[in-house]
Order: structure tokens, then C-alpha cells, then sequence
């Protein structure tokens, strides 16, 4: 016969793990939600807004993705047709957004919508916001369609700094489609897939989004003597 007092120590035990459990339910229900903000977080942080005036025309506005920190620089990987034009295009952190600085144009590759590449930097110490990241590149993905992907850009007509989540349609040799479409205003922005940059956006006005892989990034910044640095 189990005594009063024990009992109760048997029920409250009971209770205690009763209420363990449903903490650690509730725990692994929300913490990858707080881990897949933090990673969205750090991936816009690598993300800038690009703004450009070619001396004849209207004013242009793509995304750019940073894929090196230096002390005093910033370098930025965008598409060709953005910054066109313009040797001074303006740049805007994420991390600080509404303040524009003034980037220089180092390097500019054909007027191919899709595959024309730029490499823009951003000088001095002053004008770089705290809490940049360059990007993680995945120069060995392996494409071919069906793979889930994220895009990061600056659409004009959905509101700033749209978060838009799709597939790779398809893959010819560095050419890369993906569904849903996205605004022009994401040229020039990073394609990722599980955290890292997999392909860069060209066209976004077509109804199959098109870019390339990230391969021909690295290989484009080679030329100028930039490496790439993964993000931390």
C-alpha cells in the first residue's frame, strides 16, 4: 500500500514531466522560426539597393549583393545593365536604409541583360554602415530544376525589400530559369539556395525569371584580382 506522501511525490513528478514535455514541444516549434529569421536577417544584410542616372534615360534601380568586407571597402557584384550609363551609382545598405552613399563602378561587362556582370565598391569607413556581410557563394551547386531557391531585391512595385521564394525552372550551361518571375527592380540581386548565393538575377520581366550561376561571378571577379569572402 504506497503512503500518502509518496503519492504525491509520484504525481508531482508526473506533473513535472508532464510540463517538461510540453516546454520542449513548444521549443522545437519555435526556435527554428526564430533561426530562419536570424538567417534571413544576415542575408539581407549582404543585400544593397542600387540606384543609377545614365545621362540620357530614366533613372534605373536594381539589387546588388556584397561578396567582400574590407576595413575601409565594400565590394559589390550586380548586373551590367543597372549601372549602365552611370560611373557613380548610388548604393543603400540594408543596414541603413534611406541613406545613400555614392559607389564607383570598377568594372563593366557587356549590356547582356542576363548575363552582363558589374563590380561596383563602396570607399571609406565612413560610408560603411555596421553590420555588413558579404554573401557566401556555392560555386558547386548542382542545378537543374526543381530546387527551391530564395530571391532578395528591391521590387518597385511591391514594397521595399520583397523576400520571394520559388524553384529553378531549368539550367543551360550557365543560363538559369526560375518561376515565380520577379519585378526589374531585383536585376542584379542574389538568387540563394540554403543560405548561400547560388546564381545572380538578370531579367525579371519575363514570365520565367532568368540569371546566371554564380560561377560566372567568380570567375568575373578573378579578372580584377577580388576574391570572394564567405560571409561570417
Amino acid at each position: 500500500m504506497v503512503n500518502e506522501p509518496r503519492l504525491s511525490m509520484l504525481v508531482l513528478s508526473y506533473r513535472v514531466r508532464r510540463m517538461a514535455g510540453r516546454a520542449l514541444f513548444l521549443l522545437a516549434m519555435f526556435v527554428p522560426q526564430v533561426v530562419q529569421a536570424e538567417d534571413i536577417a544576415r542575408l539581407q544584410a549582404g543585400v544593397v539597393k542600387i540606384t543609377a542616372k545614365p545621362p540620357q534615360g530614366t533613372t534605373n534601380v536594381g539589387t546588388g549583393f556584397i561578396v567582400r568586407v574590407d576595413k575601409d571597402a565594400a565590394y559589390i557584384v550586380t548586373a551590367a545593365h543597372v549601372v549602365a550609363g552611370d560611373q557613380q551609382p548610388k548604393v543603400e545598405f540594408f543596414t541603413k536604409r534611406n541613406m545613400s552613399v555614392t559607389a564607383e563602378v570598377l568594372g563593366l561587362e557587356g549590356d547582356d541583360e542576363v548575363r552582363g556582370l558589374a563590380l561596383l565598391v563602396v570607399r571609406g569607413s565612413e560610408n560603411l554602415p555596421r553590420g555588413l556581410t558579404s554573401l557566401s557563394l556555392e560555386g558547386v551547386a548542382r542545378l537543374s530544376g526543381g530546387e527551391d531557391i530564395m530571391v532578395i531585391g528591391f521590387p518597385r512595385n511591391a514594397g521595399p525589400w520583397a523576400i520571394v521564394k520559388g524553384n529553378i525552372s531549368s539550367r543551360q550551361g550557365r543560363d538559369l530559369y526560375f518561376s515565380p518571375s520577379v519585378e526589374s527592380g531585383h536585376s542584379g540581386g542574389p538568387i540563394f539556395q540554403a543560405g548561400k548565393v547560388v546564381g545572380v538575377v538578370g531579367s525579371g520581366s519575363q514570365s520565367v525569371g532568368q540569371g546566371i550561376t554564380i560561377g560566372s561571378v567568380e570567375d568575373y571577379m578573378e579578372g580584377f584580382g577580388i576574391a570572394a569572402q564567405d560571409g561570417e
